[in-house]
């Protein structure tokens, strides 16, 4: 690791994490590509039952963005600029589920399980997704 490098780390964390997630996007197009299937068939098969998904614009777009690449399964790897919209769009989409975590949270205090179920579903969608913004390669093992 250069000089430069672990300077970054130290004084732009964010930064320095957000240009290895790149990285990785870039070096490991296929592994991406399926762990974002992931997160979108989640989105499309658990929480739309709930009346789970991309509400705003930005979300919407973002989902767009990130099934559009899902689905590129052996095409040519993505380009630092197309990894960092990948990046900005998981952040997007993270802000509007995160947005629908509070209504969730005050209906599935009925103790009904639907809404906790619910809420369950959209806890694991945003744990994808935070997953993903620290996406460093396949799978080892």
């Amino acid at each position: 690791m250069s000089i430069a490098e672990v300077l970054n780390q130290l004084f732009r964390p964010a930064s320095f994490n957000a240009e290895k997630t790149v990285r990785a996007i870039v070096a490991h197009p296929e592994a991406a590509a399926r762990d974002f299937n992931g997160l979108i068939t989640h989105i499309n098969n658990r929480c739309h039952q709930y009346g789970i998904g991309c509400r705003g614009e930005d979300g919407l777009r973002a989902q767009v963005n990130l099934d559009k690449f899902a689905r590129s399964k052996g095409a040519a790897a993505p380009t630092e600029g197309q990894a960092k919209l990948l990046l900005n769009s998981l952040k997007s989409l993270q802000r509007d589920l995160e947005r629908q975590r509070g209504p969730a949270r005050l209906a599935s205090g009925a103790h009904d399980s639907w809404n906790n179920d619910r809420l369950n579903q959209l806890n694991k969608a945003l744990e994808l997704t935070r997953s993903l913004q620290h996406f460093r390669g396949p799978a080892k093992g």
